[in-house]
């Protein structure tokens, strides 16, 4: 009686949790919906092997957030992280940059023991980016002061930062080496 019961809390709880996080995912801003690409989306624009974003099987070009978060991927895993960066939610994203603008964001943020992070974002207008990029060297420029005081290592990287403008489009990475720099220029 007491195995049967405890196996009905066990399923209870279970159902609570998925119904807790459907919510949380329901509940989400435009830019949340953005941040991170569908599994399918990454694998069709892995396989075209498309560095500039255009579409292979039909020459068209593909959308904003196709684009971003390739670009994401590749950082991923070549920018050279020592931390493991994770997604952030539109919230988070609007909190430490102060974009609430973008039409699209895909921004991923370290653990905290690290500067490290990928911000890219797109606009409906030129203008927008150009604001934008404004905002994010006030970014970058927090986290030196603040990375000084506690971890000092940290801040060559935010020296080093990229934050590339190209049209609509803002990209920021703090990463350890040059590969930043190299990848977003295939795509911005």
């Amino acid at each position: 009686m007491k195995k049967i019961k405890v196996l009905m809390i066990v399923g209870m709880v279970s159902v609570m949790l998925a119904a807790c996080g459907g919510r949380e995912n329901e509940g989400g801003n435009e830019i949340n919906a953005s941040v991170s690409a569908s599994e399918a989306q990454r694998d069709d624009l892995s396989a075209a092997g498309e560095e500039d974003g255009a579409d292979a099987q039909n020459g068209e070009k593909q959308d904003d957030s196709t684009v971003l978060n390739a670009a994401a991927e590749e950082l991923l895993k070549n920018a050279g992280f020592e931390d493991e960066l994770n997604p952030a939610d539109g919230a988070t994203v609007e909190k430490l940059y102060g974009i609430g603008n973008a039409k699209e964001a895909v921004v991923y943020l370290s653990s905290g023991a690290t500067a490290e992070e990928i911000a890219l974002f797109s606009f409906e207008a030129e203008e927008d980016a150009k604001q934008a990029e404004e905002l994010a060297k006030v970014r970058i420029q927090e986290q030196k002061e603040s990375f000084e005081s506690y971890i000092p290592k940290e801040v060559k990287k935010l020296d080093n930062a990229v934050i590339k403008r190209s049209g609509k489009y803002l990209a920021v990475c703090v990463a350890d080496g040059k590969e930043a720099g190299e990848i977003l220029s295939k795509y911005f």
